[in-house]
């Protein structure tokens, strides 16, 4: 099964679906890391708003899961609004 994944964090998400990872979506440097030597040779595709779609390799238009981690940002959010509770 061939898996794209978007705020990919370490790739937890991504081991736990298992499958074959097409690309991902991480602009964190030490997630990047840690993402490069679990998958060596799969294209991180950085920022996704800066993306140009129609350049991402045409194998990942085979996809059949996309799967995405808990963005930065909201995740603080969360924390802060029941930190306040």
């Amino acid at each position: 099964m061939r898996v794209g994944s978007l705020f990919s964090g370490y790739g937890g998400l991504d081991l736990a679906v298992g499958g074959d990872l097409a690309w991902y979506s991480e602009i964190e440097p030490a997630a990047c890391k840690v993402l490069a030597a679990h998958h060596p040779g799969v294209p991180n595709l950085g920022d996704i708003t800066q993306v140009n779609w129609s350049d991402v390799p045409p194998a990942s238009q085979e996809l059949k899961m996309l799967g995405n981690g808990v963005v930065p940002q909201q995740a603080r959010l969360a924390v802060n609004l029941l930190a306040a509770a």
